[in-house]
């Protein structure tokens, strides 16, 4: 069940909510003492430092006796960045100006006074840095120098934080205090491992990356009015879900509805509490729930404050690998005072450095997102939940779009949309890499729903039961109608006003006539709670079938066969566990057995409907692909077509034939989902479309039977067989 609760978290248990700000670097800084003291006890990694002659770091004169070296050639802007901090944090604490200088400026001898920061040009550097293992870090001093060093980029900034945190005693330029003594002992050495924080383990029985825990703690924030805080928390919201069961619940319009949907869709012996306040009584902000989360976080990530820029691409590509929230500058001073440091500055950079950086290396390759930068607050939680590659084509060209997800696995899942392609050349340029598109822009609030994707209620043929609309076998002289409604591979349309509004599956018409919805096949795993809503209110007139051709919506023709073959095993086992045995497939021209074999032949697939992208070949024939009929659409009712009309259909349905032992006697009605009557009853585009299919229905003859797919397919099978239908290619 879903409890809604305000001001019940302990405050001093749970270290959240507003007052906190003053104590939160105490707690930071016990927190890493902590898991220092633990990394010691499971490494072995260096005893405690040993006090011996120390060096100091202010001459008697009041002037800093060590400068900050970094590498001019190998330091990264994240390594640079650091080092500036140090510095700032230094002349601080010093009171006096510190240099920073790059490895190619030369203090004299190797005897100066140096804080060496990575790998530096200095000829103690290789010795020390061949005697790293991977991922380890050391702190230490050799003659004149302190090194902070590790055998990698990340390793180096764990060297870097801990000298801030034993040495300097702070975190950085915010929490210093002047302490012109400070001095470090010429015998320091301190060796560790650095862990690269890894946010999430991927399910492997998905069809699409999900959240690995279940949301049982659901924070509910408001959406925020400006960008640049909706891009922070949106990073904030796909980490959070990486990470443990308690979650952020943006609060959209169907935030309530989905937080009441879960009630159905939490496994047995779960509770999820709905918190709307935080321990102190006040509506979550971004600001507390920066604090909140601050000691489970790395850091933040700096990018430009455009979000359609590759900066922000690059940042949100990187958050997952970084634990690290992504922000720009405007909300910088914002995450400092929730005690997070900057762990990289990706203001300048761009996809062609990302691409030949060691996190390209990293990215999910069984899913990406494009975004358009005007939606990109939508959908970022997912693809840092998943450590997806987030980005935007913005041309013209199919080819390069394509070139852009090349790195993607065969039977990948491409989420969003691109409005410069359009859905048509997305679709084709995708589908010739071997991925599938789900068309998701107006998503929110995936990466918490997807957590629910456990084990459940589906939409098992449980309705299938002589009824008045479903009958065994269709009475002689009665042309048998199947009613499907299109657009469901939009999943942005199913977290909307699918299941609500009274146009779709929230009609109040719906029970009084056999209706076929639409639906796409990663549903039940991005988005469980809607799939439990509709099983949960289904009545015996209620039929489903997956849109549109595989885990997303492609194009078959244009795969490779092995590729092909892949993805539909894993549509199969999604097909099966969602409880749906019907399959819509749309391609880029006419019918072809040998390139449906692959989807035919899966035993979750009883049925399949074809449909050509622009209805081009609508014509009702039955081809048998193995054992499996495939029917092509016969008559669309879609506003502004004269052939779509609803005075159109019904005469020719009327008038069709009615003989069970002949094709012709069957017809698929593919509903628009976006056509309907208006207020004077015109079909309208925009207009409700559950109203115009009563209308259709109504204006059938007796001649005419409308029945749900079950039906539809079992009353082929009973009539019909390959011998006696269409074979080969349909053409």
């Amino acid at each position: 069940m879903i409890t809604h609760k305000n001001s019940e978290k302990n405050a001093s248990s749970q270290n959240h909510g507003r007052g906190i700000y003053s104590s939160i670097y105490k707690r930071r800084l016990a927190f890493f003492f902590a898991v220092v003291l633990l990394m010691g006890a499971l490494f072995s990694c260096t005893e405690e430092p040993i006090v011996a002659s120390d060096l100091n770091f202010v001459s008697p004169d009041g002037y800093s006796i060590y400068s900050v070296v970094y590498s001019e050639s190998t330091a990264t802007e994240e390594i640079v960045t650091a080092a500036k901090e140090l510095r700032d944090t230094l002349e601080i604490i010093l009171g006096c100006e510190v240099a920073l200088t790059d490895d190619h400026v030369s203090l004299g001898t190797d005897y100066a006074y140096e804080i060496l920061v990575g790998d530096v040009q200095r000829t103690v550097i290789p010795t020390v840095l061949e005697n790293l293992e991977e991922d380890e870090y050391t702190v230490r001093v050799t003659g004149h120098k302190i090194i902070l060093l590790g055998e990698d980029n990340r390793a180096t900034i764990e060297a870097i934080d801990y000298f801030m945190q034993d040495v300097l005693s702070c975190s950085g330029v915010e929490t210093a205090k002047e302490n012109r003594y400070l001095s470090i002992s010429q015998s320091y050495r301190y060796n560790a491992f650095h862990t690269p924080p890894r946010t999430h383990v991927l399910k492997t029985d998905t069809a699409i990356p999900v959240s690995p825990y279940l949301p049982v703690e659901l924070l509910l924030v408001d959406v925020p009015g400006n960008t640049a805080d909706a891009l922070t928390l949106a990073t904030l919201q796909g980490l959070a879900a990486a990470m443990s069961g308690e979650q952020i619940l943006l609060n959209t319009e169907t935030a309530q509805r989905d937080a009441a949907l879960l009630t159905a869709a939490l496994p047995d012996g779960y509770d999820a509490t709905l918190y709307e306040t935080d321990a102190y009584g006040q509506v979550w902000t971004l600001e507390s729930l920066l604090t909140y989360f601050a000691p489970r976080l790395q850091g933040y990530i700096l990018c430009d404050d455009d979000l359609g820029s590759e900066s922000a691409s690059v940042a949100i590509s990187m958050a997952n690998q970084l634990c690290a929230v992504v922000l720009t500058e405007e909300n910088q001073q914002l995450a400092k005072t929730a005690g997070l440091s900057c762990v990289f500055d990706a203001t300048s950079a761009d996809m062609t450095w990302f691409y030949d950086s060691p996190y390209f290396t990293q990215i999910n390759r069984t899913v990406a997102i494009e975004q358009s930068a005007a939606l990109a607050p939508r959908l970022i939680d997912y693809a840092v939940m998943t450590g997806a590659l987030f980005a935007s084509y913005n041309g013209d060209d199919g080819y390069l779009h394509a070139q852009m997800f090349r790195y993607l696995d065969d039977g990948a899942v491409v989420l969003g949309e691109n409005d410069v392609l359009g859905k048509y050349r997305t679709v084709t340029t995708l589908s010739a890499i071997n991925a599938t598109y789900i068309p998701a822009r107006q998503a929110c609030n995936l990466s918490t729903l997807s957590g629910f994707a456990r084990d459940g209620i589906t939409l098992e043929d449980e309705f299938t039961e002589s009824s008045s609309t479903q009958n065994a076998a269709n009475e002689t002289g009665k042309h048998t109608v199947c009613l499907v409604m299109t657009d469901g591979e939009s999943m942005e349309w199913m977290l909307d006003e699918f299941s609500t509004s009274s146009s779709w599956y929230g009609s109040a018409k719906r029970g009084s006539f056999a209706m076929n919805w639409g639906i796409p096949a990663t549903l039940g795993e991005l988005a469980n709670p809607i799939l439990t809503s509709l099983a949960a209110t289904r009545t015996a007139a209620d039929g489903f079938v997956i849109q549109l051709s595989g885990l997303g919506y492609t194009f078959p023709s244009l795969w490779r066969t092995d590729a092909l073959t892949l993805m539909a095993q894993k549509l199969g086992e999604t097909m099966q566990d969602m409880g749906v045995s019907y399959l819509q497939v749309a391609d880029d021209g006419a019918m072809n057995s040998e390139v449906l074999l692959p989807l035919a032949s899966l035993d979750a697939v009883k049925g399949m409907i074809y449909t050509d992208y622009n209805y081009a070949d609508m014509n009702g024939s039955i081809v048998w692909v193995g054992d499996t009929p495939v029917v092509t659409a016969s008559y669309r009712l879609w506003a502004g077509l004269h052939e779509g009309s609803i005075e159109y259909v019904a005469e020719s349905v009327n008038s069709a034939a009615t003989d069970p032992s002949g094709e012709n006697a069957y017809s698929i009605i593919m509903v628009h989902a976006w056509s309907g009557l208006d207020g004077s009853g015109r079909l309208v585009s925009g207009g409700n479309t559950m109203d115009a299919v009563a209308a259709l229905v109504a204006a059938f003859d007796e001649s005419v039977e409308v029945v749900g797919v079950e039906e539809f397919f079992s009353r082929i099978r009973s009539n019909l067989s390959p011998d006696a239908s269409v074979q080969g290619d349909g053409k």
